[in-house]
């Protein structure tokens, strides 16, 4: 099948999109909350975060230990009760083990919290009947043994953590600040123990069972800032030079490429990264962006801009970190300014940038309709394009014969059941088959239908010009229209939308929204609520159970379960204008 792709320059899209959080080359903003030492915590270099079983974000700092709740941070430092910490520096991650007792290291010693009785203990390596007091550092884990290493001195040793007892590795001198540990994914035991230092261009494989003597040293470009572990035998590794991929051969040796990601501008290093979703990278780039990078795509697949977010006005490589907790919680360490955090899954407002590699010129597409076919591809109509597919991770493209569309504007367009698009001009009806990427003629468009959407009986729901009416397509069983009961005749409504729980919401121009059901062919009104301008667009807020609407008046909210109005008085009019500037009718406050 030769399919006709699209040869656009710099091709970008602004739209509304919340169902379709899969598509490529796609940007958000986030909106992020702060922990600094105005948020009560006890020092602003922050470099280890991490949220436990029970909910507790643990902190680490250069001056004592920090618990946050989501609202308030408690602080522990060293002093002569039991509820006290050993040392005053945090130097390494933190660890949960099997009873969940939150294990960490201070430069002095082992720390750890017991949650049943509240306090801590901790625990010192005794050599020649003298206490070592200095340099401890947990490297990783062992659940399933529930051993930690420790780097302690220059040597690699493990601990029991339920007999307390410290055991010997054969480690022995150990140059590195900081540790990458691959692990068996089946048994997770330690396949490798890799370090480095804050400065410098030497990563070594330190610890590795099926070696005597493992002394490989890689010297990836520019000082190494972070590595991951893919796998025990494929490094990543990000220096302030460049992105590197390093994989273990046959023969034991290892191979070192430079990476260069498509849509990721070579003048601008990530600050640090992160293993995201299987597959993915995350990039923390120094605009405070987070990009997300699909490895075998070798692409840039998202982009989230924090809002109100400023260029980092420090840089320093000790103490910056990035960590993402189970609720997807992004969380970004900035030595000396503390914590910023944001959550990737509360995306109220996003655009989509669709655009073909080496792109130089931008045009702004104005959509009307876009929806998701049953093969997972997008389709959009674009006010002078008209209907395109977009395969996410590929490009977008024309019906093959989509001149059979030409110099027809498509008012809107729905997928029914069988996956099928129907394609609504002024006076007849299309419909696009995704199977064959063919246009088919359906028949006249009567009622002049300039709005559509779906219902959960996979009914059509469409507004036309008079009266409001509801169909239900099929592309081998046409049924006549049939007229909602229950709606005033000769009522113009703007547009519609339908949230998940099936409340449909209708816009009288510059009056009101009706929300209510439709059941058995008829529209049950719930409630009459009065909002002043015209409707552009919705947004629902799943999280929060809202519906925020955009009027050319101003911003609301509409609460689900309630259905109360509420103007939204905010003296930022940036956000205001953003949602605005994101919905296909654009008008100014």
């Amino acid at each position: 099948m030769n399919h006709k792709i699209l040869t656009l320059k710099y091709y970008i899209i602004f739209i509304l999109l919340l169902s379709y959080a899969c598509l490529s080359g796609q940007e958000s903003v986030l909106y992020y909350h702060e922990l600094n030492s105005q948020g009560k915590l006890s020092q602003t270099t922050n470099e280890f975060v991490f949220q436990d079983s029970r909910g507790f974000t643990w902190i680490s700092s250069i001056d004592g230990l920090n618990r946050y709740d989501g609202i308030n941070v408690e602080v522990y430092k060293p002093n002569k009760g039991k509820n006290s910490i050993e040392g005053h520096i945090i130097q390494s991650n933190f660890f949960e083990d099997n009873q969940g007792n939150i294990w960490f290291c201070t430069y002095e010693a082992i720390n750890c919290y017991r949650p049943k009785t509240n306090d801590f203990s901790h625990f010192q390596l005794h050599h020649k009947k003298e206490v070592v007091d200095a340099d401890y550092h947990v490297i990783h884990f062992e659940k399933n043994r529930e051993k930690l290493w420790v780097k302690i001195g220059s040597a690699i040793l493990t601990f029991d953590t339920k007999n307390h007892t410290f055991s010997d590795t054969l480690v022995k001198k150990v140059s590195g600040y900081r540790f990458l540990v691959g692990q068996d994914p089946n048994t997770g035991k330690i396949r490798s123990i890799w370090a480095w230092s804050f400065h410098g261009d030497n990563l070594s494989e330190i610890y590795n069972p099926n070696i005597t003597n493992p002394k490989t040293v890689l010297t990836p470009e520019g000082d190494i800032q972070k590595a991951i572990c893919i796998s025990p035998d494929s490094l990543w590794v990000l220096s302030n030079r460049g992105i590197f991929c390093i994989s273990r051969q046959t023969d034991g040796q290892f191979l070192v490429l430079p990476v260069s990601p498509i849509g990721l501008n070579a003048v601008d290093m990530p600050l640090s990264m992160l293993s995201y979703h299987p597959g993915q990278l995350l990039f923390w780039m120094p605009d405070g962006s987070l990009l997300s990078y699909h490895i075998a795509q070798n692409r840039i697949l998202r982009k989230w801009h924090l809002h109100a977010f400023n260029p980092l006005v420090r840089s320093e490589l000790i103490g910056r970190n990035m960590y993402l907790d189970p609720q997807k919680n992004i969380w970004l360490s900035i030595p000396g300014l503390g914590l910023r955090y944001a959550n990737l899954n509360r995306k109220l407002f996003e655009f989509v940038s669709l655009a073909s590699a080496g792109s130089t010129e931008q045009e702004i597409a104005s959509i009307t309709t876009i929806g998701k076919l049953k093969n997972g591809n997008i389709y959009v109509v674009e006010k002078n394009r008209g209907f395109m597919v977009y395969v996410p991770g590929a490009a977008l493209m024309e019906p093959e014969n989509s001149n059979l569309l030409q110099g027809k504007e498509i008012f809107t367009a729905v997928a029914d059941a069988s996956g099928l698009v129907y394609l609504f001009t002024n006076e007849e009806i299309f419909f696009y088959d995704y199977k064959n990427n063919q246009i088919s003629y359906f028949g006249p468009n009567t009622s002049v239908v300039f709005h559509t959407s779906q219902l959960r009986n996979n009914q059509v729901l469409a507004l036309t010009y008079l009266p409001f009416r509801l169909m239900d397509w099929s592309v081998n069983r046409s049924q006549p229209l049939k007229s909602i009961k229950g709606i005033e005749e000769n009522t113009f409504f703007r547009n519609n939308y339908l949230d998940r729980y099936g409340t449909l919401f209708l816009s009288r121009n510059s009056q009101y929204i009706l929300a209510g059901n439709i059941r058995n062919d008829s529209f049950v009104l719930k409630k009459k609520i009065d909002i002043k301008g015209l409707i552009n667009g919705y947004v629902e807020d799943t999280n929060k159970g809202l519906i925020w609407v955009a009027s050319t008046y101003g911003l609301y909210t509409i609460d689900q379960k309630t259905l109360t109005c509420q103007a939204v008085s905010s003296s930022d009019q940036s956000t205001q204008q953003y949602i605005l500037s994101m919905l296909p009718d654009r008008k100014k406050i």
